[in-house]
């Protein structure tokens, strides 16, 4: 369409889905221990 050559193309193309997968399994980590520290603070064990 804009007759770019394929190196462009494939410099290009997988930086989305580079970034979608890291946003993917930060997401999971951070919600992980989210829960990991909700758990530590109702049972008590978080008072400060």
């Amino acid at each position: 369409m804009f007759h770019f050559p394929a190196e462009t193309f494939w410099l290009v193309v997988p930086w989305p889905i580079i970034w979608l997968t890291w946003a993917i399994i930060v997401f999971f980590k951070f919600k992980r221990d989210e829960e990991l520290e909700d758990e530590y603070v109702n049972n008590g064990k978080g008072d400060e």
